[in-house]
């Protein structure tokens, strides 16, 4: 009967001995999930202080803008050469003259960005430049104003709405400063292919 309680007292002993002391475990778990490595699944700029988030908008306005003005440079040089009535000349002539000075402006503006800028003219205006490129007389010269008149309507919305919720105060400032030019090349479109047209054109 005493050897069985001595043998019980021991083992109670042993597992005490054994056992973590009071919030041991606990300690032990905290610290390993103090270890445990973070995941972050916020925005960049959540946890560090706030830092600058990069343009997104910028490098497909760049883009537009670019291909859009090579465009009008080169149907534009097609049209001098081309064009049957001296008002169409005219308006091409300054669409060279124009657009090629804007293209300029752009390139050293994203140039000063690292945005890259595309030198060739997209899908849309090549398909425009070789029917034109089939055409002469009045039938060229209201294809080509047809096309100038859908041209500077879209890019008057691309370009107000850049200088309107732009993301790059650069490019911003670059195209409320350009607008203006846009809206003119819009206007005289519209005056130069009703002409074209015996006043049947788009004169909205």
């Amino acid at each position: 009967m005493r050897r069985s309680w001595i043998t019980t007292f021991g083992g109670i002993a042993l597992a005490a001995i054994l056992a973590p002391a009071p919030g041991q475990a606990r300690s032990d778990q905290e610290q390993k999930q103090a270890e445990r490595p973070s995941v972050d699944h916020g925005v960049q700029g959540s946890h560090d202080g706030g830092a600058t988030k990069m343009p997104t908008m910028a490098p497909e306005f760049v883009s537009h803008a670019a291909r859009d003005g090579k465009a009008e440079v080169e149907i534009g040089k097609l049209a001098t050469s081309r064009a049957q009535s001296a008002d169409v000349k005219q308006f091409a002539q300054r669409m060279v003259d124009d657009h090629g000075k804007a293209n300029g402006e752009l390139q050293s503006l994203a140039a000063s960005k690292n945005i890259p800028v595309p030198t060739d003219v997209d899908a849309k205006h090549k398909t425009v430049m070789d029917r034109l490129g089939k055409l002469s007389g009045t039938d060229f010269d209201r294809a080509y104003m047809d096309a100038m008149v859908s041209d500077h309507d879209h890019a008057v919305a691309k370009f107000r709405a850049y200088s309107e919720r732009g993301d790059d105060p650069d490019l911003k400032k670059w195209a409320e400063q350009t607008l203006p030019t846009l809206q003119a090349h819009e206007r005289l479109a519209k005056e130069t292919a009703a002409k074209v047209t015996g006043g049947k054109g788009d004169a909205r």
